[in-house]
């Protein structure tokens, strides 16, 4: 095609070789390019050859631009991405495809979905609690800020859960007709043993007092189960078809997960839920294994919830699956759904960079690593130097395409 035509020239394509050209796409970095040309070929590009896609990792962005760049396994290039209705917003979550999205001006929450572009509006969060008073500075650096005493001071973007001391999960997909009993969005708020939630379309969020032990930690649903781990490492089990109903304890969390500052569910089959911790302190010694370094950065447990007696019992492998790790998220895939990954694989991000020769601490890099946990160790799919403009921490994310 002559480069010289130009967006125009190519909005006048006939539609039939439109759709010729959009049904050779097979990779997502490939169809959205095609749709980010003109609203003639977003027509025509439809995402049904598009193999199954591993997850993408979102880049650290800055928040008052449209720019959003990816690094995807299936490729290992980063790709860049406008999405126009980012900006101004900050990503609290991602699952299912769909990012939970932040606005920082307004607090107002949304759900995207930066492939389709489809976003929905929730409920309003003007009563929910603030740590400080803020408002978003006239150079759009960072916020300004006000504690309880008066005090002025300024903060980056990356500590937004300072002022918003918010964690919003998405269980379920807002895409999905299926039985998992519809789409809930929960959140759980700093010192507060409430549950939260919504389903898209209500005019505001429904409150259940006081019926954790502590604050929401990490959310997993199956068939209309929806499993919830506590601060103090409490499980209980909602009945999605009447999330209004108090949920039921289940049990404790009683192995030692050490000092682990992140631990996530996932549900495995009807039965079987997997406790995935990671400590971070283990997973920045170079490129090659510390001598110390024996695994345990990465544990995992599991447990049989419709048991007589549950129990969590240590797993050595995940099996036929892969961790995605960063400071924020700790999830599971099937390796056998996407292309490009490996199988009991934890593939995690870090911003402190490793030791390199002479024990010496590279600091300000960026990195995207693997570790194998049959004995491969670390190894490092992407590095490059942080810059002042990467103010928010990267979310993998996967592909909805409805």
């Amino acid at each position: 095609m002559n480069s010289t035509l130009g967006t125009a020239g190519c909005s006048r394509l006939p539609h039939d070789l439109l759709h010729l050209i959009a049904a050779k796409l097979v990779r997502i970095s490939d169809y959205i390019r095609f749709r980010s040309v003109c609203k003639s070929w977003r027509s025509a590009a439809t995402p049904d050859n598009l193999r199954p896609q591993p997850p993408l990792l979102m880049l650290p962005y800055h928040p008052f631009t449209h720019a959003r760049s990816f690094f995807s396994l299936s490729t290992g290039k980063v790709h860049a991405l406008s999405l126009a209705e980012s900006y101004g917003k900050i990503v609290l979550n991602s699952a299912r495809g769909w990012l939970v999205m932040l606005d920082i001006t307004t607090a107002a929450l949304c759900l995207l979905n930066p492939i389709t572009g489809v976003q929905i509006d929730l409920p309003s969060t003007a009563d929910f609690y603030r740590l400080r008073a803020a408002r978003v500075s006239p150079d759009l650096r960072n916020y300004e800020v006000t504690d309880h005493k008066g005090r002025r001071d300024k903060l980056g973007f990356n500590m937004s859960f300072v002022v918003y001391p918010w964690e919003v999960f998405l269980p379920t997909n807002p895409s999905s007709t299926g039985n998992d009993g519809g789409c809930f969005v929960f959140i759980s708020i700093l010192h507060s043993r409430d549950v939260i939630y919504c389903t898209p379309g209500d005019k505001a969020w429904t409150t259940l007092e006081d019926v954790l032990a502590a604050r929401a930690w990490s959310m997993a649903n199956r068939e209309g189960r929806l499993y919830v781990l506590d601060g103090h490492r409490n499980l209980y089990m909602f009945d999605m078809a009447d999330p209004s109903r108090p949920p039921a304890p289940l049990l404790t969390v009683t192995v030692s997960l050490g000092l682990a500052p992140l631990f996530s569910l996932a549900c495995t089959t009807s039965r079987e839920l997997l406790l995935v911790t990671c400590d971070p302190r283990y997973a920045y010694h170079g490129d090659e294994p510390h001598e110390d370094d024996d695994g345990e950065f990465f544990q995992a447990f599991r447990v049989d919830v419709r048991g007589e007696s549950p129990e969590w019992s240590k797993v050595e492998s995940v099996g036929e699956r892969a961790v995605f790790w960063t400071e924020r998220q700790c999830w599971l895939v099937d390796v056998g759904d996407f292309q490009g990954c490996r199988e009991d694989c934890v593939y995690l991000w870090g911003a402190r960079g490793g030791r390199r020769g002479g024990g010496r601490a590279r600091a300000g890099v960026h990195r995207i690593e693997a570790f194998r946990r049959d004995g491969g160790g670390f190894e490092v799919l992407l590095e490059w130097e942080r810059s002042p403009s990467d103010a928010m921490r990267p979310l993998w994310v996967t592909t909805n395409l409805q």
